[in-house]
Order: C-alpha cells, then sequence, then structure tokens
C-alpha cells in the first residue's frame, strides 16, 4: 500500500525527521488561508500517488497570494487531485537521495544513498552507478551508528549536516521497521543554506499483508485510479483495470502474467 506523500511525512515527523511546515487542504477556498498560516513564498503539491508529479504540472511554485489562488484553481480542477499539500518554499543549497528497501536474497536492510537526489534515481543508477551508496543493515541488530555517518562521509558531508543527515538516515530506518515497509524514501533530502537538513519529499509502501497491525492505514478512494478497483481492494479483490476487451480472472501475478502473454500470442 501506498502512502501519500503527507501521510509519510506525518510518520516521518513523529520520527524526528525533519520536514517543511505544511498544511493539508481539501478544497481551494482552503488554500489561501493555507498558504499565509505556511508564508508566501510557498509550493502547492498535489497529494497523487504517481512519480514526476513536477514534470506533471502537479507541483506549483507560488511567490504571490495571486498565484497560490490561480495555481490551486487549476490544481483542484484536475480530475485525479483531491488533495494538497501547502508547504512552505525552502531555500535549498543541496539535494541528497536516501531510501531503505528490503534484500531478500540477504534477508538484511539495504540503505541506498547518493549526494545527486531530487533525479530520477533509476536512471542515475543506470548512468552513473559509481554515485550510488549501499550499506547493508542486519535486521536483527538495526542500524549501526558508524554505520549511518559512513554514509554521511561517503556523500561528501561534514559537520553539522553530516552529524544532522545521519541522524536522518536512522529515523527513517526507525520508520521502515516500525510500519512494515517495503519501501522508505527520500528525493530528494533537502540541505538549506543555513546548514538545516530536511526531507523534502516522502515516499513510503507499506506491505499489504501487514495492514492487520496498522489500521491506520485505511484504503481510500484516492490510491485507486478506477472506482470498480477500490471496490474490489474492499473486499480484498486485487483487481487491475486495463484497455481492450478481455478480462482475466486468475489466482497469483505469475500465472496472470503468463495468461496475457499466452493470449498475445
Amino acid at each position: 500500500m501506498k502512502l501519500f506523500e503527507y501521510q509519510a511525512k506525518q510518520l516521518f515527523s513523529e520520527a524526528g525527521i525533519p520536514v517543511p511546515e505544511g498544511m493539508i487542504v481539501q478544497s481551494a477556498s482552503q488554500v489561501s488561508e493555507a498558504a499565509e498560516t505556511v508564508g508566501i513564498p510557498c509550493v502547492l503539491k498535489a497529494q497523487v500517488l504517481q512519480g514526476g508529479r513536477g514534470k506533471a504540472g502537479l507541483i506549483a511554485v507560488c511567490r504571490t497570494a495571486d498565484e497560490v489562488t490561480d495555481e490551486a484553481a487549476r490544481l483542484f480542477a484536475l480530475p485525479q487531485v483531491h488533495t494538497l499539500l501547502v508547504e512552505e518554499l525552502v531555500d535549498i543549497e543541496r539535494e541528497l537521495y536516501l531510501s531503505v528497501v528490503p534484500d531478500a536474497v540477504s534477508a538484511r536492510l539495504q540503505i541506498m544513498a547518493s549526494a545527486s537526489g531530487g533525479v530520477e534515481i533509476e536512471q542515475l543508477a543506470a548512468d552513473a552507478p559509481d554515485q550510488m551508496i549501499t550499506e547493508a543493515v542486519d535486521a536483527a541488530r538495526g542500524l549501526q551508528g558508524y554505520q549511518a555517518r559512513n554514509i554521511s562521509y561517503a556523500m561528501g558531508l561534514e559537520h553539522d549536516a553530516a552529524k544532522q543527515v545521519s541522524a536522518l538516515i536512522q529515523g527513517l530506518c526507525r520508520v521502515f521497521v516500525r510500519y512494515d515497509a517495503e519501501l522508505a524514501e527520500i528525493n530528494p533530502v533537502f540541505v538549506t543554506r543555513d546548514r538545516r537538513v530536511a526531507a523534502g519529499d516522502a515516499k513510503m509502501i507499506i506491505d499489504d499483508n501487514t495492514l492487520d497491525r496498522h489500521p491506520e492505514f485505511a484504503l481510500q478512494r484516492e490510491h485507486f485510479e478506477h472506482e470498480t478497483e477500490f471496490e474490489a481492494a474492499r473486499e480484498g479483490i486485487p483487481y487491475l483495470q486495463f484497455d481492450g476487451d478481455i478480462s482475466l480472472m486468475c489466482a497469483g501475478a505469475g500465472l496472470t502474467t503468463a495468461v496475457f502473454d499466452l493470449i498475445h500470442y
């Protein structure tokens, strides 16, 4: 189950990870008041479960009150947008990348980091693998302090910035374990000009098999592109809506993929 950015940032904040000041709104009429509270200039961020929101026009930097009003109206006019995160505009000096994922082969946690954040990390890993930093963490022992420091130093950080990022890494690991995550990612991590560190974005995927332990993550209509997918999920049925006029009812993702291929051939 994918969490929205504001949900993941709430978990990050509870774990001691700094996040920019922000407010959630569900209508264009609420945006101006939220922007005044957060402060202008600010950023309006559509809460949708898709990557590349900036390129898709789903994130707007607003430097005046008029821009806030106009951009809020534009975003809420989009059919997939039901919630906006109104967030302070951060004075950024550097952007980093951090994530925690499970490594099934070694039964360890894998921390991935890069001094080049705010980019398509898959492409960076393919084109410049030397820029990716990895650290394996024993799940039973947990992340050790020296491992977090090693990652910070490997990204070229020093002094207080290295200390803050080390603490951020430790917080990210705690969130990952606490909420049975399949992914906990911050891209980018902001390093501000006044040497503060904050999670600029937040992505978390919770293991569906553990949702009975996390009732706070209830399924919402916004998690699904189609109403039928939402209704099926509430009944515990995985359902995917594709184009075309052939429907398949299968047991298991591997079998489903094989049947799709056979029909296609």
